[in-house]
C-alpha cells in the first residue's frame, strides 16, 4: 500500500477543517492544538480533522499517530521549558504551579541566601539557593521572584544558563529544560540578586516548585510553596546602610561611562541580566575609570567592580 509521506513542518491543511484550519492559521497554533484536544479529550479520532481524514480514508494510521504525540507532547513538556511567569505563588502574582497542576501545595522551607542575619545591603549581590527534595519526582521545575508589599524588587542576574533563565518580564527566575533532572530526589538551582539601590523596607523571596511524578500529564505532581523575608541592614539610629561608594554617571548612558570609587579599580565586568559577560577590563584603571557601552543593545545590564578592598555591583541601564 502507498503511502503519503507527510512533510516536516506542514499543518497538513487538506486534513484539516475548515475551521481548525483558520484556527490554526491566524491564532497561536501551540494554545489552538491544546484546545482542540481539550474539545475531544475521549478519542483523538473525535478531532475534526482526524474524521476528515477518516472519511477521505487517506493517511488516517498517519495522522491518528501524529495527534497521539501532540496528545503526549502537550501533556508532557507544556512547561518543561520554563514556567511562563506570575505563578512564584506571591502575592503579587496570585498564582502557583497549581494553576496547571492539579492537587495542593505544600509549604516548605526551600529558600536559602547568603544575606547575612543583619539584612541585606542596598545595591550589593548576593546569592539565592532554592533547594528541593521529594523522592518519587522525576523531575522539578520551579518560578522564583522577590517583591515588597507594592512591587517587586531588586534585580536577578543568571550564573547558572544552562539550567536557569529569567521569566515574567526579567522579574523572577525560572527553569530551562537542562535544569529539571534530580539526583537521588533532589535539586537546588543558584541565582544572583542585587538588592535595590533605593529604601525599599522588608522584601520576601517567594519560590513555588513542582515535584513532577513525570507520568506524562498535569496530575499526580506535587507542588511546594516558600517564603523568606529579609530586612535591609540599618545604623544604629535606624537608616538603612548603603553599599560602600561607586559612582557610575551618566546613568542611563549611550556612549562613554565613568565609574569612580574609593581606591583605584583592578577588574570590571559588565554582564547582561541573563548571566552573559559583555565586556571584561582587567588590571589597575585609573579612578575614575571609563568604559565605552556605544552600540550596546538597550537593556539593563549588571557592573561587577573589584577593587583591592571589596567587591561592588551597580546596575546599569543602556539606552
Amino acid at each position: 500500500m502507498k503511502r503519503t509521506r507527510l512533510q516536516k513542518n506542514t499543518t497538513c491543511p487538506d486534513l484539516l477543517e475548515n475551521s481548525d484550519v483558520s484556527r490554526l492559521k491566524n491564532r497561536d497554533t501551540f494554545n489552538d492544538a491544546k484546545n482542540l484536544i481539550k474539545e475531544h479529550p475521549s478519542d483523538p479520532k473525535d478531532i475534526p480533522f482526524v474524521k476528515n481524514a477518516a472519511r477521505k480514508k487517506k493517511n488516517l494510521p498517519i495522522v491518528l499517530g501524529a495527534s497521539l504525540g501532540i496528545i503526549v507532547f502537550f501533556s508532557a513538556t507544556l512547561y518543561n521549558g520554563g514556567s511562563p511567569g506570575r505563578k512564584s505563588g506571591s502575592p503579587l502574582d496570585g498564582a502557583s504551579c497549581t494553576q496547571c497542576h492539579t492537587g495542593t501545595s505544600l509549604s516548605s522551607e526551600w529558600i536559602t541566601t547568603t544575606i547575612p542575619a543583619t539584612g541585606y545591603v542596598r545595591g550589593e549581590t548576593y546569592t539565592l539557593t532554592l533547594s528541593a527534595a521529594h523522592q518519587e519526582a522525576a523531575r522539578f521545575g520551579f518560578e522564583l521572584t522577590a517583591e515588597n508589599s507594592t512591587e517587586k524588587k531588586g534585580l536577578f542576574t543568571i550564573t547558572q544558563t544552562e539550567r536557569t533563565k529569567l521569566t515574567n518580564n526579567n522579574q523572577a527566575v525560572t527553569h530551562t529544560s537542562g535544569g529539571t533532572s534530580p539526583n537521588n530526589g533532589q535539586i537546588s538551582w543558584n541565582v544572583e540578586w542585587t538588592a535595590p539601590e533605593e529604601d525599599a523596607g522588608a522584601i520576601t523571596f517567594y519560590a513555588a516548585t513542582n515535584a513532577a511524578n513525570g507520568n506524562g500529564s498535569t496530575s499526580g505532581d506535587q507542588i511546594f510553596t516558600s517564603a523568606l523575608t529579609v530586612s535591609p541592614a540599618t545604623t544604629h539610629n535606624g537608616q538603612s546602610i548603603v553599599q560602600s561608594p561607586l559612582k557610575v554617571y551618566p546613568n542611563p548612558a549611550s556612549g562613554w561611562v565613568f565609574l569612580e570609587t574609593s581606591s583605584p579599580v583592578q577588574n570590571i565586568v559588565l554582564m547582561n541580566t541573563e548571566g552573559k559577560i559583555i565586556r571584561h577590563l582587567n588590571g589597575t584603571q585609573q579612578n575614575p575609570c571609563k568604559l565605552n557601552v556605544e552600540g550596546f543593545t538597550p537593556g539593563i545590564y549588571v557592573l561587577k567592580v573589584e577593587t583591592k578592598e571589596e567587591k561592588m555591583t551597580k546596575t546599569l541601564q543602556i539606552q
